[in-house]
């Protein structure tokens, strides 16, 4: 799986100008926004997972997915990569969102809340992982054709999820005060059961296309 990974983050640094824009975009976002903060979070997080995804369309560019095939690699362990390799920096820009908006919101003197913007960060997290699990499976099944109508689809849903959840602070929405009367942990184990429960079915839909798909 190790050169799987390797392979599928070579591939995602393909799009690194892309990157580059966005985060010096963000940047200047989190400077000149002081309401709305969480935005760049969640957009940043949402984004990533579904640009990972752009790296199954690489693999079958120019059949190259029989001669992936070929190495000694299982259908199951290239699903299951997938999986690891959208998590893994689906989170890295995800905490590397935060500490870029935590560290703006201290030096600015916002009034926002860190604990504000944490627990929406944390809620974007699950939320980005729960929308890779959507569309690993979609992906895989339909390839780069119809892949690439669902990718759309999914970006628009993104973004429009990402100013959803921003404006719960943006709306001067007391994020805090709402999770200590419902209390953190038994929310924190609902997302954690949800995230898990999703890749379980996720993941068994994947291989099963995997195994079955003819290339």
């Amino acid at each position: 799986m190790k050169g799987l990974i390797i392979k599928d983050f070579k591939l995602l640094m393909m799009n690194k100008t892309f990157f580059l824009i966005m985060l010096v975009i963000c940047g200047f976002i989190s400077l000149t926004d002081e309401n709305d903060p969480t935005f760049i979070i969640s957009f940043m997080t949402f984004i990533t997972a579904v640009f990972t995804i752009s790296t199954i369309s690489y693999d079958d560019f120019n059949n190259g997915m029989p001669f992936l095939l070929t190495l000694p690699i299982t259908r199951k362990l290239y699903a299951a990569e997938k999986y690891v390799f959208g998590m893994l920096t689906g989170a890295a820009v995800w905490f590397f969102s935060v500490l870029l908006v935590s560290a703006v919101q201290l030096f600015s003197f916002s009034n926002v809340q860190l604990i504000d913007i944490l627990c929406t960060a944390v809620i974007n997290l699950f939320i980005s992982y729960l929308i890779l699990y959507l569309i690993i499976p979609i992906q895989i099944k339909y390839g780069n054709e119809r892949g690439r109508l669902v990718l759309f689809l999914v970006v628009v849903i993104t973004i429009a999820m990402s100013y959803v959840l921003s404006s719960l602070i943006a709306e001067s929405v007391n994020i805090r005060n709402i999770l200590n009367e419902l209390t953190m942990t038994p929310i924190l184990l609902i997302l954690i059961g949800l995230v898990l429960l999703g890749y379980y079915i996720s993941s068994r839909i994947s291989i099963h296309i995997m195994e079955k798909k003819q290339y």
